[in-house]
């Protein structure tokens, strides 16, 4: 009966620590008896081996990271820029849907108009402004609303031609 023990899969290529458990002994395994993916044996008539670790416990797929995406300084601060400017533009726009709430709030209500009738006297009529808002549409909707209407009206904030110009500015500089 044969038994192997080895760590858990983990990226320290320094380290391995393992037993094979036969009856009447255990055989250590150690760095010494370690082959990454892709070595070459040479000089051997033959080798016996045993596969641990498969897939991604391997060692070498443990060490990956992946490749590092190349910036520019000048990409990397225009980043900061338009992130900035995005915080500004929802910023501005949260400010403007206030400021509309208070508006139609201060509307929504009948207020009294005085109406000078031929003999003088005076009728006191409510009147609320409809094309405001309609009856069916509360207040806090419709400025919830309008935060959309203005981001779309201040979009222009955000320079996208920006990025266009830097992309052909990068291809023409390659030539």
């Amino acid at each position: 009966d044969l038994n192997i023990s080895v760590d858990m899969p983990n990226n320290d290529l320094s380290k391995l620590n393992g037993y094979i458990h036969c009856e009447p002994n255990n055989i250590p395994l150690n760095l010494d008896n370690f082959i990454l993916r892709g070595s070459q044996l040479r000089n051997t008539d033959y080798v016996v081996g045993l596969v641990v670790y498969a897939g991604h416990d391997t060692k070498a797929m443990q060490n990956n990271k992946g490749s590092r995406t190349k910036m520019s300084n000048v990409e990397r601060k225009m980043n900061g820029t338009i992130l900035l400017m995005c915080l500004i533009l929802l910023s501005i726009c949260f400010i403007s849907a206030f400021g509309q709430w208070l508006w139609l709030r201060s509307y929504s209500y009948a207020r009294p108009h005085n109406i000078t009738l031929d003999d003088g006297n005076f009728i006191t009529e409510y009147k609320v402004a409809p094309y405001l808002l309609p009856q069916t549409q509360k207040v806090a909707y419709a400025a919830f609303l309008s935060f959309f209407t203005f981001l779309i009206i201040f979009n222009q904030l955000i320079p996208m031609s920006l990025y266009i110009m830097l992309e052909i500015t990068k291809l023409l500089q390659m030539w």
